[in-house]
Formats: structure tokens, sequence, C-alpha cells
């Protein structure tokens, strides 16, 4: 009671523009963000920097994939689910 609470922000980092979605690990120190233009890029927390690069493309059946709605980390391996119009893709970031 009675805390001043900080409200200056931890670390700002630039992921670009057009973020559609966004979602941070819950061990690892790495967060994940969405963009319009069907990149997915998942972060290192500490350093800043681009750890994983995910360009989503046409799919076997040629239907072109939409902007990343939802992004999230599988708490069952080190992967990253990413929800895109009417398909859900899984990638291994091991």
């Amino acid at each position: 009671f009675g805390e001043k609470q900080n409200t200056c922000p931890y670390k700002t980092i630039s992921v670009g523009p057009d973020v559609t979605s966004a979602c941070v690990h819950e061990e690892a120190p790495y967060f994940a963000v969405g963009t319009v233009n069907n990149h997915v890029k998942v972060f290192n927390v500490i350093t800043g920097e681009v750890w994983q690069h995910v360009k989503m493309y046409e799919n076997f059946l040629r239907i072109k994939s939409t902007a990343a709605s939802f992004v999230t980390f599988p708490s069952y391996d080190f992967g990253l689910a990413v929800v895109a119009g009417n398909s859900v893709v899984m990638y291994s970031l091991n």
C-alpha cells in the first residue's frame, strides 16, 4: 500500500511497422510479433536482436497466406504457433 510503481519501460525494442499480434515466451527471453505483410519475427529480449525471421508463403493449395492475427509459444515445446486466415501453422524453433 502506498508503494510507488515504476512507470518507466524496462526496455524499448523497435519491431517495425504494422504489428498485428505479439506474444512473450513464459520462460525463455524471447518474444514474437506478427505483421500485416506475413512476417513473424522472434526477438531476444536481452539483446533486442531478431533471433528468427519467418516469412509465411502460399501453402500447398496455392492459397496466399494472410496477416498473422495471432502468435503464441506452445507450452510443450520450444515452437511457435501462428494463426493466419483459416490456418494454424506450427514452427519449430529448436
